[in-house]
């Protein structure tokens, strides 16, 4: 079965080798047993976003989240691994160290490898294997720097765009400045994707929107804030996780309504003209403002909100792929007899 390497990108038939297990016969590299597996649900994550704006401490969050998830069973029966030695220090130097209250060094400005992780027994969806691709925020600075940097992300099935409001100009209510930045990342995403690599990201390429440091946001609905402040890992406490993902897609909703009643509409028209499909949504990576790279408080399991919200989005879509190739793949072999 043809798939693309998550390491060179390219479309491989992945050979088996003795003592290594497979490897993609492009680059040569080891791939996971779990991410050649066809039953498995696949996505590729790409994170974009300015320098400063919580990339890096997104993912670390996001991985200190999981591990909640798991160790406090509020997933029920779910587990997680890491699939190779990078990812392995995220899970367990990185965010050790963030249990510890200290954030992570930026992303430097080299080729990323991507993060892979195996998720199993995800509630309502099953297992899914997941790559993230962490590039610096200098890349997003030019198309250029994309298409020679930023190449990762153009070929994931879902970018999170991540943009603090704060870093933007909300820490002074300047909404214009908002809007202005907001959209100059998304110009410039677009032009060096697809303009200069020919992706096709209307139909290649979902969007999340993530709000990030969005317990700085003081100009925030009430509802909005209410919504952040119950985002925490107990949240998903729930059995009936149907109706949190519809929560979900109620308070995107919500949140595009509220990005144009601010006057940042010329950056939700530009994203859901150009991409597959665009949701929003609102997180807190830390739960408070750090001082320097430490946080001014012991992290707590709750202090993190809406981090598993951009996840549980792009597990969606990935499953929903899935379930389409599989039943264009029956219906092709129905009409090949």
């Amino acid at each position: 079965m043809d798939l693309r390497c998550p390491y060179c990108l390219n479309e491989t038939r992945p050979e088996l080798k003795p003592g290594i297990g497979y490897c993609c016969r492009e680059c040569q590299e080891a791939l996971p047993k779990d991410y050649v597996d066809p039953l498995n649900s696949r996505a590729r994550i790409g994170l974009v976003g300015f320098t400063g704006h919580g990339k890096t401490v997104y993912l670390t969050s996001l991985f200190y989240t999981l591990r909640v998830l798991s160790n406090r069973d509020i997933w029920r029966n779910f587990s997680w691994r890491t699939c190779d030695d990078h990812t392995h220090k995220i899970k367990y130097s990185d965010v050790r160290k963030f249990e510890n209250s200290r954030l992570p060094a930026s992303t430097p400005e080299n080729f990323p490898r991507p993060a892979l992780i195996h998720l199993q027994n995800v509630p309502s969806m099953g297992d899914i294997f997941l790559s993230f691709y962490d590039t610096a925020g200098r890349v997003y600075e030019s198309a250029e720097k994309i298409t020679d940097m930023g190449r990762f992300v153009a070929h994931a099935d879902t970018v999170f765009f991540l943009i603090s409001l704060s870093e933007s100009g909300l820490g002074e209510c300047d909404m214009g400045d908002v809007s202005f930045e907001m959209e100059r990342l998304l110009d410039i995403y677009i032009r060096g994707v697809y303009e200069k690599m020919h992706v096709d990201l209307s139909d290649k390429q979902e969007m999340v929107v993530l709000l990030t440091k969005a317990d700085e946001i003081d100009i925030l609905p009430e509802d909005l804030h209410k919504f952040l402040n119950e985002s925490s890992c107990n949240w998903w406490m729930n059995d009936d996780l149907e109706a949190r993902f519809s929560a979900l897609d109620n308070y995107s909703e919500r949140i595009r309504e509220w990005l144009r009643s601010e006057g940042c509409g010329g950056f939700v028209n530009l994203a859901e003209n150009n991409f597959k499909g665009v949701k929003y949504t609102l997180i807190s990576s830390t739960g408070a403002s750090p001082v320097g790279d430490t946080l001014v408080t012991k992290l707590e399991p709750e202090h993190p909100k809406g981090v598993i919200n951009p996840l549980v989005f792009a597990m969606r879509s990935a499953c929903s792929r899935e379930s389409a190739q599989g039943v264009r793949s029956f219906i092709g072999k129905i009409r090949r007899r």
